[in-house]
C-alpha cells in the first residue's frame, strides 16, 4: 500500500545519508530493482494508449504492475543516454554531473572530471549501498564513462557488472554503432565479456542460435537474483538497451507487428 511505498523511500533516503550504518536502522532493509528503459517514449506503454492504437502498443506486464503499483506521471529526465543515467547514478541533477552524451569528450587537463560520463569525484548510489550491507549488481547499458578502469562499474560501487559500457549497439554482435564502430563492446566486471558473445554470423537477418542483447541481460538478471541469500539486502540496477537504436528485434516479435508498414515503427 501507500503507507509501506513511502516507508520504503524514507528507508531508502536514509539508506544513502552519509551518516547511515548497517546496525543504525531497525527496520529490515528492502531489497531495490531499478529498471531503466532506454528511449522510451510516453506512448510506448500500453496504458497510456487509446484504442486506436492498442493492436500496436502492448504491454501487459507493464501494465499489471502499474494497476497494482503508483505510477509517477511527472517525472521528468533528460533528452538522452548518458546524462540521464549519470544523474540517477549520482542523485544529481544532469547538469551538476554531465550534459555530454559524446563517448570521446576528453580534457586532458582535468583527470578527474576532464572524460565523458560521471566525474571520479562523485560517488554513486551503489557505493553508499554497499557500505550499508547491500549486494550490488549492475546489468545491461552502462554510458556513464569509460576512459579509465576507475570510471567501470565494478569500481563505481557495484559487486558484479555485465553489459555495454558505451551507447549504441548492434543487439546481435554486441558490436558498438557509433563510437569505435566494430568493436564489440560486451563486459564482464573488468575483462571482455567473451563467453557470452554470439557466434560472429548473428545479425537481424541472421537470428537462429543467436543471443538478443537484451535476452542475454534478462537472463543474467534472473540467475543473479535466484543465487541471492535473500536475507542480504540485494540493490540491482538493470539498464535495458532497448528501444535505443538500432532497430533490432528478435523475429518473434517482430512477426506479430507485419500489419505496420513503416519499418521505422516497427
Amino acid at each position: 500500500d501507500t503507507r509501506a511505498l513511502l516507508l520504503q523511500v524514507v528507508s531508502f533516503l536514509h539508506i544513502l545519508s552519509p551518516v547511515y550504518s548497517s546496525s543504525s536502522f531497525p527496520l529490515p532493509l528492502p531489497h531495490i530493482i531499478v529498471i531503466v528503459a532506454d528511449d522510451f517514449g510516453w506512448n510506448n506503454i500500453g496504458y497510456h494508449n487509446n484504442n486506436m492504437t492498442a493492436n500496436e502498443v502492448r504491454t501487459p506486464t507493464l501494465d499489471a504492475l502499474k494497476s497494482v503499483g503508483v505510477e509517477l506521471d511527472r517525472h521528468y529526465t533528460y533528452h538522452f543516454c548518458s546524462p540521464s543515467r549519470s544523474a540517477f547514478l549520482t542523485g544529481r541533477n544532469p547538469i551538476h554531473v554531465n550534459v555530454i552524451n559524446d563517448d570521446t569528450n576528453y580534457n586532458p587537463q582535468d583527470k578527474i572530471a576532464g572524460y565523458a560520463g560521471v566525474p571520479l569525484n562523485m560517488t554513486m548510489i551503489p557505493s553508499k549501498l554497499r557500505v550499508a550491507g547491500y549486494k550490488t549488481h549492475y546489468t545491461g547499458k552502462w554510458h556513464a564513462g569509460v576512459a579509465t578502469q576507475q570510471h567501470l562499474p565494478i569500481n563505481r560501487g557495484f559487486d558484479t557488472a555485465l553489459g555495454y559500457l558505451l551507447g549504441t549497439n548492434d543487439y546481435w554482435s554486441y558490436d558498438t554503432v557509433t563510437s569505435c564502430p566494430g568493436i564489440t563492446d560486451l563486459w564482464y566486471n573488468d575483462q571482455p565479456g567473451y563467453q557470452y558473445a554470439n557466434p560472429a554470423n548473428c545479425s537481424q537477418q541472421n537470428q537462429n542460435g543467436c543471443t538478443y542483447g537484451d535476452s542475454l541481460f534478462t537472463q543474467r538478471v534472473l540467475s543473479d537474483i535466484n543465487a541471492h541469500n535473500a536475507s542480504q539486502p540485494m540493490f540491482y540496477y538493470w539498464a535495458h538497451h532497448n528501444i535505443h537504436t538500432p532497430f533490432q528485434v528478435p523475429a518473434s516479435y517482430l512477426n506479430q507487428y507485419a500489419f505496420v508498414n513503416n519499418s521505422d515503427r516497427m
